[in-house]
């Protein structure tokens, strides 16, 4: 039986216990302890210490991204993908010391959008940021937003040496150094400028004994399938389940992914079904990568091929007349068949014409047909059109005439032509 003497004596033996000075080594474990807790809930991390509310996918795309070393976030328009992968790029800062981040696209405007809106006017500016605990740290100074003098790419500061910069998948990001590399709508970049630039970046990660591979991670909404980045996220779910060497990892959510998160709300999926043509409502809202079927005589591919001319014609404007100028368009085609269209569209108001003028060919031995100028003009008078009408025939050196007045009689302007 333990009399009172006995339990405060106990007691001050306790206090003196845990006011005891900790020593370095013990010091440091625990905070190896906490971080490496944090860094494989990351979801606590977020919400607990940092304050900051999540949906519940994305909690598992912050687990994800930490535990696979190539990840794939395919997502539909609305999704929040940037402001899922801006927390996990301010998260692994604060608890990774002297990692290095890069937020890579096709443009520095796009990469620099991440910074600016999520990391830091979304998650830590004294006005609109969510984070009470960012917010502190910014104040504090242990987190500082500055532009790159070379690039003008936005870059964000930790006081551990961590830093998370945006930089383009160009020339300008060649010789960057990164741990980790995040490229927003993947599908819009080059494969061949993404394994020239962005993938040499990548450099294993080390501080203190923690060694972390490469982390790549790729965002992007669906589109066709003949983009590399269709073929890629195959390869990256079929080595999900049969790589045993690299991690691989993914996550797709679609509109109604949104709508059960509360991120939209049904009468938005609504007005966008009505508002959207059916192809661009299934790729961009409902997340599905449009291809043609297995065998099909037409191709995607083809068909994207063969929208981009490599020899353009400009027509001449006065100032070619003047310098003599003459266009290095080839007309040598002698078995072409060359067509102007026009569009004559009125409408109401004082610019009360809306006018479009098509220049195509059509080669008679393979029946090819090219479309090679469009231009659209507002406010026309008729002699304007006219003028235009006899300079992009004769540019052009056309065949045909066509036009669609829509029920407008101006054949008799044009008869001389």
């Amino acid at each position: 039986m333990i009399d009172e003497k006995q339990l405060i004596s106990l007691a001050k033996e306790k206090k003196i216990k845990e006011n005891k000075k900790l020593s370095k080594k013990d010091y440091d474990r625990r905070i190896a302890n906490w971080q490496l807790f944090y860094l494989n809930n990351l979801d606590i991390f977020t919400e607990e210490h940092l304050k900051i509310p999540l949906h519940y996918f994305q909690r598992q795309v912050l687990l994800d991204c930490w535990e696979y070393d190539i990840y794939a976030f395919i997502a539909s328009r609305g999704l929040s993908k940037s402001f899922t992968i801006g927390i996990l790029a301010n998260d692994l800062a604060l608890l990774l010391p002297g990692v290095e981040i890069a937020i890579t696209s096709l443009t520095l405007g796009q990469s620099n959008k991440i910074i600016d809106d999520k990391i830091d006017k979304l998650l830590s500016s004294d006005k609109k940021g969510i984070s009470p605990i960012l917010k502190q740290l910014r104040a504090d100074g242990y987190i500082n937003f500055v532009n790159d003098k070379n690039t003008g790419g936005r870059i964000v500061d930790y006081k551990n040496g961590s830093k998370i910069f945006a930089v383009a998948c160009n020339e300008t990001g060649r010789g960057g150094r990164a741990n980790i590399v995040i490229t927003d709508e993947v599908r819009l970049v080059k494969k061949r400028d993404y394994d020239a630039i962005s993938e040499p970046m990548l450099a294993p990660y080390s501080f203190n004994g923690l060694m972390i591979e490469p982390k790549q991670i790729f965002m992007t909404s669906a589109r066709t399938k003949d983009n590399w980045v269709w073929t890629y996220l195959k390869t990256i779910v079929r080595k999900h389940y049969t790589d045993k060497r690299i991690k691989y990892g993914f996550f797709a959510g679609d509109i109604f992914t949104a709508v059960a998160n509360k991120i939209q709300t049904k009468n938005q999926y609504l007005t966008r079904r009505e508002n959207t043509n059916d192809l661009d409502f299934e790729m961009e809202f409902l997340n599905l990568w449009i291809g043609e079927t297995e065998g099909s005589l037409f191709l995607y591919d083809d068909f994207h091929k063969n929208q981009i001319l490599k020899t353009a014609f400009l027509p001449t404007t006065n100032d070619d007349y003047y310098y003599n100028i003459k266009n290095k368009y080839d007309f040598s085609h002698e078995n072409e068949i060359r067509v102007l269209a026009m569009d004559i569209a009125v409408s109401g108001g004082r610019e009360n014409d809306n006018t479009v003028f098509v220049l195509g060919n059509i080669d008679i031995e393979t029946n090819q047909r090219k479309v090679e100028y469009i231009k659209a003009e507002n406010g026309l008078n008729s002699q304007k059109q006219i003028v235009m009408i006899k300079r992009l025939f004769y540019d052009y050196k056309c065949t045909y005439f066509v036009m669609d007045s829509k029920g407008e009689n101006f054949a008799l302007l044009y008869s001389d032509i």
